[in-house]
């Protein structure tokens, strides 16, 4: 009986396919090496990784800035309306940079543990895949250029969107856009085509996950059936949205539930883990900063989940 070949894990990516442990160099790595380069900083995860297909700093940029700018850049405009114009750029800058920061905690911290995990949207997948991961954070690395390109987006259409409705603003500014100008309707169906083109990028994540539990199962054709599960897990997702038309409190709801837990609590759990042993820095900097992101993430999921409960409180009682 002739036996396929499984597909290769995310931890068989970091491991040469010979059979042996190599760090790219003439000597060879033993486990007790894996975790003594991993505290001493020594070893390099990157030198051994196989990717069939490696992605470029280009396209990981790319992909990064077309996860970022999703659909909740349009109620920019009324977020600067409850917090004011001046206001409103200075909070955003703080989150963007709150955002960042934990996404390079995960990427700092989780290579050198040697495994993998699925959070804050696509940013470790896309790290996972990038030919030279290395390049990924950094001062000017992929990561900080996409974010500050995605801030500077998230405040220009919010700034802008707010100075010309005023009070008048909606929680989406497509609602401001009058419905009798041409121009108007064709941006309306540029962003249904945007959300099309980027919802298979943003799925990524959540088919990964429903993949990895199947893939032993249909080991004779992986891929029909990869293409058979992502035509369920979408048809899904559609039949919810329509099946619950005004489902934008529940997203609400699951956004600070998740961004609070997963984008800021989490990393910074991972960190104060990984650095247990090695030390929080000097007077303990490093406790003091995740002091404050926890604060931060505390302060999203209460008045964040308060917001939409109320709101589908609102809705459900009128």
């Amino acid at each position: 009986m002739v036996q396929t070949e499984k597909p290769a894990t995310e931890l068989d990516t970091f491991l040469p396919q010979d059979g042996s442990i190599s760090n790219g160099n003439k000597y060879k790595v033993t486990k007790t090496d894996l975790e003594n380069g991993a505290i001493n900083g020594d070893f390099d995860p990157f030198k051994a990784r196989q990717l069939d297909h490696p992605v470029s700093d280009c396209d990981t940029l790319t992909h990064l800035l077309k996860a970022s700018l999703g659909t909740g850049i349009l109620a920019m405009p009324v977020a600067f309306m409850s917090a004011g114009l001046v206001v409103g750029i200075f909070a955003t800058i703080i989150v963007a940079v709150i955002c960042t920061h934990c996404a390079y905690i995960l990427v700092s911290t989780i290579n050198y543990p040697i495994f993998a995990i699925e959070a804050i949207g696509v940013v470790m997948p896309l790290e996972n895949n990038m030919e030279t991961p290395q390049h990924f954070v950094g001062l000017c690395g992929v990561l900080n250029q996409g974010m500050s390109g995605v801030t500077l987006i998230y405040i220009f259409l919010g700034f802008l969107g707010y100075l010309k409705y005023g009070d008048q603003t909606e929680g989406s500014i497509t609602l401001n856009l009058p419905a009798e100008d041409v121009a108007a309707q064709a941006v309306k169906i540029l962003i249904g085509l945007a959300v099309f083109c980027t919802f298979g990028l943003q799925f990524y994540v959540a088919l990964d996950i429903v993949w990895v539990g199947i893939k032993d199962k249909y080991e004779k054709r992986p891929m029909l059936a990869n293409y058979i599960l992502r035509t369920i897990l979408v048809i899904l997702a559609v039949a919810i949205a329509i099946a619950v038309p005004t489902i934008t409190p529940f997203v609400s709801l699951i956004g600070a539930f998740c961004f609070s837990i997963l984008g800021l609590l989490c990393p910074v759990f991972i960190e104060v883990v990984t650095f247990w042993d090695k030390g929080f820095g000097r007077y303990y900097w490093k406790i003091w900063k995740n002091v404050i992101v926890c604060i931060a993430g505390m302060g999203a999921l209460i008045f964040g989940s308060k917001s939409a409960i109320e709101d589908i409180i609102a809705i459900y009682t009128e």
